[in-house]
């Protein structure tokens, strides 16, 4: 799967979406492979998700970080 969740994984502690969407990945062991700001405000909004035991994704490039912008 992949696309603009418009959940800031990147701060699950603030994001209680986004720390209940971790642990449904979690629990169906789905793993999120994004790892840097896909967003203009610095937050990981684009997600890549894979099955945790498949080696389908070897590597990726964030092309422009400016591409998803949510409203404020």
């Amino acid at each position: 799967m992949l696309g603009d969740f418009n959940f800031h994984v990147d701060e699950p502690h603030k994001d209680t979406g986004a720390a209940r969407f971790l642990e449904l990945l979690n629990l169906h062991n789905l793993e999120q492979h994004v790892t840097v700001s896909t967003h203009r405000n610095n937050h990981t909004l684009d997600l890549v998700i894979t099955r945790d035991d498949e080696l389908v994704l070897r590597d990726y490039t964030i092309e422009d970080s400016n591409l998803s912008l949510c409203a404020l």
